[in-house]
Parts: structure tokens; sequence; C-alpha cells
């Protein structure tokens, strides 16, 4: 399911997180100040932005310019519906200026019309070299993620005690998530919880269930963290997916 998000609040922030989708968006009013793969950007309204799946990035919303009003336009694409659809994709997260396709992705409303628009922005995204991001992951690395996230659906969500359970010092397994990820690991363990509250979701569990669930305190506690994570509320996510 293709998922559309508006941005419209003024010093709104992201914690670091990552989605397991595309993220395509536009800035259409003042700029984001983010951060993507350990690489720090500014961009301003008229960038068309794409981000890889598993991609850490954070970010704010602020006024610039003459603009006193902040936008951002994101839609979210399962991992595998670019091929799906026939695109020939990029490989890597990609910013661009491109003011004009950036003022049309506003009329936007429907699927047709976005994949009309996406045919215009992808070839012109990913064209230029973006510099260094975080190292890519070894064979190690891949199994000990896999191991954290195996461990957190089992209910463990200590860092002493996944620590414990891998056989290593906690202060090992910090630099090590750390360099791996770019996320001090209670970053890492919460933002693996918020995926996987969002898909349990989009599959239909209803709020409180998905907040216990997850290990969350209760209700509020989930709802505060999900919204600093993706910038909106788990009730939201479920109207809009009703909508949809």
């Amino acid at each position: 399911m293709l998922q559309q998000v508006h941005h419209r609040q003024i010093g709104q922030e992201w914690t670091p997180h990552w989605h397991d989708e595309w993220s395509v968006g536009v800035v259409v009013a003042g700029a984001c100040h983010c951060q993507v793969d350990g690489k720090p950007w500014f961009l301003p309204a008229g960038t068309v932005m794409l981000i890889a799946p598993g991609t850490v990035h954070t970010g704010a919303l602020l006024p610039h310019a003459d603009s006193a009003a902040v936008e951002v336009l994101m839609w979210y694409l399962p991992a595998n519906w670019p091929q799906s659809q026939g695109f020939v994709w990029p490989q890597t997260s990609s910013f661009e200026y491109l003011p004009d396709l950036a003022k049309a992705a506003e009329s936007v409303d429907d699927l047709p019309a976005f994949i009309t628009w996406l045919h215009q922005a992808i070839p012109q995204l990913g064209l230029q070299e973006k510099g260094q991001s975080l190292p890519e992951l070894s064979l190690q690395a891949r199994q000990m993620l896999t191991q954290l996230q195996q461990m957190l659906l089992s209910g463990q969500t200590s860092v002493q005690q996944i620590a414990n359970k891998c056989g290593i010092s906690r202060e090992l397994l910090h630099r090590q998530i750390k360099k791996w990820t770019g996320m001090a690991p209670q970053q890492y363990l919460r933002t693996l919880q918020l995926n996987r509250a969002r898909h349990m979701l989009l599959d239909g569990q209803s709020i409180a269930e998905t907040a216990d669930a997850c290990g969350f305190a209760d209700q509020a506690h989930f709802t505060r963290w999900f919204r600093r994570c993706f910038g909106y509320s788990p009730g939201d996510l479920l109207v809009a997916a009703q909508a949809q």
C-alpha cells in the first residue's frame, strides 16, 4: 500500500529512524534541515528527495527565505513496488533541487497522477555523487542486527540483557551498533519497536494492543514516541489507511 503524508508543523522534528519502504518527498514551503545516512543536508522549498529503505535519517522543518510556512509531502512505497511498476530506479538516496516538479507535486491527488509525476522525477534523481555515507554492513554486522531484531520480538528490550545474550559487554554493543547504524543502541531498539508497531497498525491491530505488544508503558507513551519518530500519530495512520 502506498501512503501519502503531509507535514505542516513549524519546528517539527523527527528522532533518528528509518522506513522499510522507499520514501519519496517534496519540500513545498520552508526548508528541511536533515541528516541522512550520517550526512547533513539543507533542503529548501523546491527540493525532491528519495530515501532508500533502511536508511537512518532525522530532520526538522523550519521557515526559510520569504516563507513563514513549512510543508513537506511524503509518499512511502513498498520496497519492491518501483520494480513491479517497471521503473528504472536509483540504487541510493538522492536529493535534487527541481522546483517545477516540486510545484507539480502539489496537485498530485491519486495514484495515476502520482505514477505520472514519478516517471518525470525519477530520471532526474540519483544523478550526482552524494559523498561518503555510513560503511556498508559486513556479514557479521547484518547477523548481529538480525539477532537484535529477533531478541526484541521475543520480548528482550534491555540493552544489557541483549549484550549478555550476545556474550559481549554493554560498551562493545554500544560501539558496534553506533558504528553500524549511526544510532545509540536504545535509539535503535526503540525504532525497531516503532517500525514493528507501524506494521501492526496497518495489519489491523488497535493502538492499545500495539502499544502493549511493543513494550510501551501505555498508549500515551506509545503515541508520543510514534509521533516523534514518524511525524504523525498512530491515529493519523489508521485514518489514512482506512481512507485508502
